[in-house]
């Protein structure tokens, strides 16, 4: 609840019961999976932590480009479904 009554604070005029800012994490890392983009490349974008010492030490490459790609198009595939052009199942993981 905390985060809806941050939303509020900055000017939300919208407030969804049960939403948190998790839920947009969670629907980001499910439909990007759904669009084929690596496991490893969600956990980047969503910023968990590596959970190999390879990744956690070794590899420093920071994954700039490719997850600019992979945002690039869930970017454009949220712009279709915003503009009417692409339908999507509707479901709430809320649980009443």
């Amino acid at each position: 609840m905390r985060s809806t009554k941050k939303l509020v604070e900055f000017g939300a005029s919208w407030v969804i019961p049960g939403f948190t800012p998790h839920d947009l994490r969670r629907t980001c890392s499910t439909k990007l999976g759904e669009m084929l983009v690596p496991g490893q490349l969600i956990d980047r974008i969503i910023n968990l932590k590596p959970p190999g010492i390879t990744d956690r030490v070794y590899n420093k490459h920071d994954y700039l480009k490719e997850k600019r790609e992979a945002l690039n198009a869930w970017g454009a595939r949220v712009a279709r479904i915003v503009s009417g052009l692409e339908l999507v199942e509707v479901s709430s993981p809320l649980k009443g």
